[in-house]
């Protein structure tokens, strides 16, 4: 599928951040904790100044784990926990249609990962450049995800 690359003020159509993390924690509860997680996510993306549309939270796995999503505006986060595992792969995907995105999503993502007392977090964050290709950086801590630049 060809990329758009049509202009929307300075910005182009189809770019986007993407941040995928793996968050290693020793507070299984939290990984347990569906509700409270939803509440943190949805106050982090209103204060990021994103529009939640909708959330959907699936909590019928063994183990205690669950799976969600948050749509929005800007596009999604998505998450699944397994807290018999003592980890949880968290996506934050904003595009970057109105304005730039890329710092304020490598913060959101940092600020949702907190909820979990990381003791470890690894990923990637990719973003689509105007050529049509993807730039991608490999993430080894929260304090790397939020300075990691692009």
């Amino acid at each position: 599928m060809q990329e758009k690359t049509e202009r929307a003020g300075s910005f182009t159509i189809g770019l986007s951040t993407i941040v995928s993390l793996r968050v290693e924690t020793d507070r299984g509860d939290l990984l347990a904790d569906p509700k409270n997680f939803l509440n943190h996510a949805k106050n982090v993306i209103r204060e990021y100044g994103f529009t939640a549309l909708n959330s959907l939270v699936e909590t019928s796995f063994d183990g205690g784990g669950h799976s969600g999503a948050i749509i929005l505006a800007e596009s999604h986060l998505a998450w699944h926990s397994w807290p018999e595992l003592n980890f949880v792969t968290i996506d934050l995907h904003i595009c970057d249609y109105s304005r730039n995105n890329n710092r304020i999503c490598r913060e959101a993502a940092a600020e949702i990962v907190v909820f979990f007392q990381p003791r470890r977090v690894t990923g990637v964050i990719s973003r689509w450049l105007p050529s049509g290709n993807i730039n991608v950086k490999t993430v080894a801590g929260i304090e790397e995800l939020i300075k990691h630049g692009h």
